[in-house]
């Protein structure tokens, strides 16, 4: 490339704390924007195995994924999270309903707030998913 882009861990921390919701709000995790891989259902599920999430959670995934890989899918429901195939939180007006979205995007956390309205937070997927089960 021509041109070379240095980024500063105070540049990345000011990201994660410029718009900090209070986690006491979170009331829904969301993962898979992109849509989760084969891979990253996998750890999902891996996650939540004998677990029970006490948050309305989504994993975000495509048809073609889910229906190739049904066994993770029922796996990660069991737990009580939802596989969405097909669409993802930033475009669905059903997350409008809730105060503060955990996402494991930085896309989704750029453009969740204005496009949905929902503060959000941000968290890798074990983040997410420790949010999600936490009593």
């Amino acid at each position: 490339p021509d041109e070379n882009i240095v980024i500063e861990e105070g540049q990345i921390r000011e990201i994660y704390d410029r718009t900090k919701p209070d986690i006491n709000d979170l009331d829904i995790v969301t993962i898979g924007c992109p849509h989760c891989s084969p891979a990253e259902l996998s750890l999902i599920a891996g996650l939540l195995e004998g677990r029970t999430v006490n948050k309305e959670v989504w994993i975000c995934t495509s048809r073609e994924v889910a229906n190739k890989h049904p066994g993770l899918v029922q796996s990660i429901e069991k737990s009580g999270a939802k596989v969405v195939c097909d669409t993802c939180m930033v475009v669905s007006p059903a997350t409008e309903k809730y105060k503060t979205m955990m996402v494991n995007s930085g896309k989704a956390l750029a453009y969740v707030p204005g496009m949905c309205g929902v503060p959000t937070l941000f968290g890798d997927i074990y983040k997410c998913i420790r949010e999600a089960v936490k009593e």
